[in-house]
């Protein structure tokens, strides 16, 4: 298991919604969780000694947990658990979300990092799958497409069914193929039958 560093674990739960100039809020496979929700992430070998950055965020806003890590200068690369120490008061409101309702990101450098993000995988509850889920804020765009370095077809992305989503509303499903590696996804967002600036990031992909 990946240990926290020295910073340690930040929970912070509000009553008004967090709101996040981001377009990307997760890289994540997700499922509700039947107990005391547990985490783990790809790390490629290419990360070994470098800092990462997780966190966790509802899509109502009210919830945000940070943990940083650090990875050993050993490692193999594969998949990690990591030390997500909720508190036991929130494990009930985490325990109790469904898929849409949490964004997860995975990505290097540190927390108070504003860089665009180089992320990988992170799984909550969930064993590996053949497909990963893009969490956005759209800004309430019409439609948003998300293209995959070396795929010839963009994804369409879907509108999350949360009344109450105010740091992410759309879901893009990524396919899983081999090779494992970092590929670009740019975001595309219509507003008003205009196009938004893309948003770009790379993601480290496992093989399916």
């Amino acid at each position: 298991m990946f240990a926290l560093n020295e910073q340690g674990f930040q929970e912070f739960v509000r009553d008004g919604a967090l709101i996040s100039g981001a377009v990307v809020m997760g890289v994540q496979f997700h499922r509700m969780a039947k107990d005391v929700p547990a985490l783990s992430a790809y790390v490629p070998a290419e990360w070994r000694g470098d800092r990462l950055c997780l966190r966790v965020v509802s899509s109502n806003g009210f919830y945000q947990g940070i943990a940083p890590y650090d990875v050993p200068s050993d490692w193999s690369g594969g998949f990690a658990d990591l030390d997500f120490p909720i508190k036991a008061r929130h494990g009930p409101m985490l325990k109790g979300l469904s898929e849409g309702d949490l964004s997860i990101l995975l990505a290097k450098g540190e927390c108070e990092g504003s860089a665009t993000p180089v992320a990988s995988v992170a799984y909550w509850d969930a064993e590996t799958s053949d497909q990963v889920d893009l969490m956005l804020n759209s800004f309430r765009a019409d439609l948003v497409y998300a293209y995959v370095e070396g795929r010839d077809t963009p994804v369409k992305c879907e509108k999350l069914d949360e009344e109450d989503a105010t740091t992410f509303d759309t879901r893009c499903p990524i396919e899983l193929k081999s090779p494992a590696g970092p590929r670009t996804i740019e975001t595309y967002r219509i507003v008003g039958g205009k196009p938004s600036p893309a948003a770009s990031i790379v993601i480290w992909f496992p093989d399916p």
